[in-house]
């Protein structure tokens, strides 16, 4: 045999011997990655999960505006000249819970180098993510809440026995919009018919 031809065939096992060992390391890094890896401050990342409620009623129902209506036509009937109020409130979405979720990552940077010379550069990445659950609820499937979002306005309809005057019409506009921070095109008041 030739000496170059020899030295071909070591260089190409030195090289095969140097991929495995290279891939060898980067499975142990990944299996045990989660060992080496400092918690984050805020306890892992959050992920949105939207979960609208709804009834035969039509658009979004519940606690957010049954109570809250209630306590509009009670404040809004406090106004001078209001007389009777009725509320009504339209949401563009149900209620937004942010769950807890944990993620663990692992990267591998491989270099190689071929018998002419040349180098490749190989960079693995992965990362998985899992919800995250409070201790007793795992085994019901029920996620740790991180909090929960309100869901947003669309709209708000006021009919009051007033509302035929521009000074009442006015007054529960401007109270809507500064509760709710909405726009004036947002709020609608009426006056309530007999």
């Amino acid at each position: 045999m030739d000496t170059l031809a020899v030295k071909k065939l070591l260089r190409n096992v030195k090289l095969r011997k140097y991929m495995a060992l290279v891939f060898a390391c980067g499975i142990l890094l990944m299996a045990f990655s989660d060992k080496f890896q400092k918690p984050s401050a805020a306890g892992g990342a959050y992920e949105s999960v939207k979960k609208d409620t709804a009834d035969e009623s039509g658009p979004v129902r519940g606690l957010y505006d049954s109570d809250l209506e209630n306590r509009l036509e009670q404040l809004f009937g406090q106004i001078d000249g209001a007389g009777k109020v009725k509320v009504m409130i339209t949401y563009k979405s149900g209620p937004e819970k942010v769950v807890a979720t944990e993620t663990k990552s692992a990267e591998d940077n491989s270099e190689e180098t071929d018998s002419s010379g040349s180098s490749r550069l190989s960079k693995s990445i992965s990362s998985e993510v899992k919800m995250a659950y409070s201790s007793n609820s795992s085994a019901n499937g029920e996620p740790f809440i991180v909090k929960e979002n309100v869901p947003e306005l669309e709209g708000i309809v006021v009919v009051a026995q007033g509302g035929g005057d521009i000074m009442v019409k006015e007054a529960i506009s401007k109270a809507a919009q500064a509760l709710f921070n909405v726009p004036a095109h947002k709020v609608e008041v009426l006056k309530m018919g007999v």
